[in-house]
């Protein structure tokens, strides 16, 4: 399964790109949606709507990466990594 990296902002926060960190309050996983590859599918793995979410644009560089960017693995959403860790 293809996923897709989604930050989920505190309320009123925008992306810094001075700072990648900046307002993420939690990192989730979707699908990726099949005939749009940049898409995710409209729930995380944990059943949030991904609606408000931000596409991280992450992607592991190498096998056995963590799927979420290391420099928020405090802020990796637990309940999408227990999925991910069954399929």
């Amino acid at each position: 399964m293809a996923i897709t990296v989604l930050f989920e902002m505190e309320p009123g926060q925008i992306p810094d790109p001075e700072d990648d960190a900046s307002g993420v309050l939690r990192v989730h996983a979707a699908g990726t949606d099949p005939d749009a590859v940049e898409d995710p599918l409209d729930q995380t793995l944990c059943g949030l709507s991904t609606a408000a979410m931000v596409h991280s644009h992450y992607r592991p560089a190498m096998p056995g990466d963590p799927w979420y960017p290391v420099y928020l693995r405090v802020r990796r959403c637990h309940r999408c990594e227990d999925v991910l860790r069954r399929i």
